[in-house]
Formats: C-alpha cells, structure tokens, sequence
C-alpha cells in the first residue's frame, strides 16, 4: 500500500484452494481491506488457531458454496464460514442449490453487488475523510451473567474512534493496544439512554441482534457528552458514506495530469481488458474524473468509461 492500491480498495478473493490463501491472508493482514470472498472453499484443521489482526476486525466478507459440491462439501464451507465470524468478521454466507464446484450466474452477481457495496464507485485518496469524533473515558459495565437485576459492573475503559466504541479491562490496556474486551460499530448499532444502577447515568448500546450492553457513568454530565459524541459520530459517518456513494463521475480526463496533481494513484489501473474478461461480474459503468481539474477527455469520438475497481485474488 506503500507505493500501489491502498488497501481500503483491496478486495481479497479466492476459489477453493485459493479461498484458503486468501483467508488467511485477509485475517493476518495489517491493514484494513475493503473485503474478503471466499467461493467453494474450507479452513484446514490447522487453520483454527489462526488469529484476527486489529486492523481486520470487522473486515465484510462473502461466503459463496454450491450445494451439490462433491469436492468441498457446503459443511466445510459453514465451517470456515462459522469460524471467521468468532473472530470478528462480518460474514454472510451465500448457498447455491444446483451448483457444484464451479461458479453460476447468481453467484457472480453476489460477488459484483458485494464488491461494489464493499469498494466505493470512485474515491479520491486525497478526499477520504476521517471520522473526526473521539472521546475516550473510564466507566462500569454490567455483567453479562448472573441472575436478572443483580448482576455485577466491572470497571471498563472505553474509547470512541472512527464510529466503534472499544471497551477496554482498563487504560493501560488501552495504551499498550491490547485486551479489547467488546466493540461496537455504531453504523450497526442503536444508542440509548438508560437508568440502570443509577437513574441519568447510563448508556444501552443494542446490536443488529437486539442484544442490550450497559455502559455506567460517573455523572449525568459525563453520560450526555458520551451521547452527544456517539450522536454526532453516527450523523457524521452517514453523512460521509452518502457523500462517498453519491460523488460525481464524469468523462475520463487526461489521466498524466490526474497522476501528476495527487489524483488517481498512478498503479490504479483501468483496463479495458479486464472488463471485457469478466462481463458478467464487473462492466464498464462509470468515469474516472477529479473534481479539482478541468474536464480534458482524452476520446473526441467516443467518451470512455471505466470501472476503477481493485480485484485481488
């Protein structure tokens, strides 16, 4: 990522044998990708100790296995499927009745939906933004165990960076970037204020899952910072991802210029064969442009549109 594709633009993809290089390399990988698909593969038995580099928690990945794989039986494929997901990942798993192991038109439409849900249309390096909310402070957490309404708190550090809450055993743990207790990724999750332990200092954070964690404060004054920051955190990132999604693509300028001035990585390339190669999965739909620079298309007679997609695997 150093000189190439920057890795929030990499998608890791791999079929069979190739699915098992690409999970591990996804999961140990310490930069955060774009995401992960795995088509009609498996985790070998010694695969199950590996673990989740920080940087590809709650990395999205595809499963993708035909029913009738006589290779690679579907019980493999939820195997690796069921095991990455205790490490983190946010996977879905796709099967496909009439399949074997090969590849089927819905399948590759899954794949194309993933990838251009996971990699942005087009994205400027130079205009990717930051969440610039962060808070970070000591407070109590209510058990997970015990018997209903007497269950104990323990002392939690949290911190709040890039809309995910991380629950930490304690600051120093925090400051040694170790012994992430829980996490939750706000774009997923529904904040609350709450009256457990004590009525106006408290916090209930619901999952997808409608799963409750309670986070106690000090004060009321500490528990409605922490609110308004978790608010504004959850507005700004919606915000940036419609602005993401919504950006305006145009005809291809004179890409020398585009590289010169900052704009499209010079190893982001747009090839027409590659398109061509894969018609079904990935189609020539969209423009490369910078907003900053004045529109130069390089065709007078035919405008050229490409799809500026990092595909790995």
């Amino acid at each position: 990522t150093r000189s190439g594709v920057p890795a929030q633009r990499i998608v890791l993809a791999g079929f069979a044998q190739g699915g098992v290089v690409a999970m591990q390399a996804a999961v140990g990988c310490r930069h955060r990708l774009a995401g992960l698909v795995v088509m009609s593969s498996w985790l070998p038995r010694e695969g199950q100790s590996l673990k989740m580099s920080r940087a590809s928690r709650r990395m999205k990945a595809l499963f993708c296995h035909g029913h009738a794989d006589p290779v690679v039986s579907v019980r493999r494929g939820k195997e690796a499927y069921h095991r990455l997901q205790t490490l983190g990942v946010h996977a879905e798993f796709r099967e496909y009745a009439h399949m074997a192991h090969d590849f089927c038109p819905p399948e590759l439409r899954d794949i194309k939906a993933f990838i251009m849900n996971a990699v942005p249309k087009w994205e400027r390096l130079h205009t990717a933004k930051s969440n610039p909310l962060v808070i970070e402070g000591p407070c109590q957490k209510r058990a997970d165990h015990g018997i209903q309404g007497m269950r104990p708190w323990g002392a939690r550090f949290l911190v709040l960076r890039d809309n995910v809450v991380a629950a930490y055993a304690s600051e120093a743990d925090h400051d040694r970037g170790e012994g992430v207790l829980a996490e939750h990724d706000l774009a997923h999750c529904s904040v609350a204020a709450s009256d457990k332990k004590k009525p106006g200092r408290s916090i209930e954070v619901s999952d997808v899952n409608e799963t409750s964690t309670y986070y106690h404060f000090s004060s009321h004054e500490e528990r409605e910072e922490w609110l308004r920051v978790m608010y504004e955190s959850q507005d700004w990132q919606k915000q940036e991802d419609q602005r993401r999604m919504l950006m305006s693509v145009q005809d291809v300028p004179n890409m020398d210029a585009v590289v010169r001035k900052g704009g499209l990585h010079s190893s982001c390339l747009c090839l027409p064969s590659f398109s061509s190669c894969l018609p079904t999965l990935i189609r020539t739909s969209r423009a490369c442009t910078n907003p900053s620079l004045p529109v130069q298309p390089v065709m007078t007679q035919r405008a050229a549109k490409w799809e500026n997609l990092v595909f790995s695997g």
